[in-house]
């Protein structure tokens, strides 16, 4: 039995792209405060929702932040909130870090991500959709939010939430099987 310790839309899609027969269950955490470097806090974050979950079978567990100039944008609490997030993102490069727990194995992924100089009322029009208000850095790269990304360098995957590169390995390992499209996983 495969599990799937999330209640992310994005990451349920992805494990379906995948061709993962597998369950979801909600891993039950408090989120820890944020403290350096990104990519142990991402791992520890997945590795504790993996934990959480009291499931035989193969967990899954993922954590995703976003990190401009050295400070962690989490998901916002409000709309004034995901306004200064997405301001402040406004024509800058940020980090966004995905951590995995599967069947035991850890591991990260860090993408850099550009956006374009974004206008006030954009902003405010994307606030609307109710789009970012479940995501880290207040922004879905899947979704409308694509629109303000110029470049990434790095995964695509990683940015929506789920390192599909780093992970392929592991499942090879631990015997899963899947189906990859690497012309899916690009971003344009």
């Amino acid at each position: 039995m495969i599990i799937l310790a999330s209640t992310s839309p994005r990451r349920k899609w992805i494990f379906e792209e995948l061709g993962i027969k597998f369950e979801i269950v909600k891993p039950r955490i408090e989120e820890e405060p944020y403290f350096p470097p990104p990519e142990e806090y991402v791992v520890r974050q997945a590795e504790r929702k993996a934990n959480s979950v009291k499931r035989d079978g193969i967990i899954f567990a993922f954590d995703t932040i976003v990190i401009l100039n050295g400070k962690m944008l989490g998901k916002p609490e409000n709309e004034d909130e995901a306004f200064r997030m997405l301001s402040e993102l406004s024509g800058e490069w940020h980090e966004v870090y995905s951590g995995f727990y599967a069947g035991g194995i850890r591991g990260y992924d860090c993408s850099r991500v550009k956006f374009r100089k974004l206008e006030p009322e954009e902003i405010m029009e994307y606030i609307k959709t109710g789009e970012p208000m479940d995501k880290a850095g207040a922004y879905g790269a899947q979704g409308y939010g694509k629109r303000f990304i110029e470049k990434i360098e790095g995964s695509y995957a990683n940015v929506i939430g789920l390192p599909v590169e780093r992970l392929l390995p592991v499942l090879d390992e631990l015997g899963i099987k899947y189906t990859f499209n690497p012309e899916k996983w690009r971003f344009e």
